[in-house]
């Protein structure tokens, strides 16, 4: 989880340094993409695990 989170925002901070954006949209686009996929795994290996 950790992993995807922080790789995503590294991946955001990167694209929005090398295209010199005033407003840090793809941090923020790639942050949230990266909890929403968190998530997804964390929930499905939950399922995994109770059935």
């Amino acid at each position: 989880m950790l992993i995807v989170i922080g790789g995503s925002v590294w991946l955001g901070i990167y694209l929005d340094e090398s295209q010199a954006t005033n407003f840090p949209i793809f941090t923020l686009a790639l942050s949230l993409l990266g909890v929403f996929i968190a998530l997804y795994q964390v929930i499905s290996s939950l399922k995994k695990f109770l059935d």
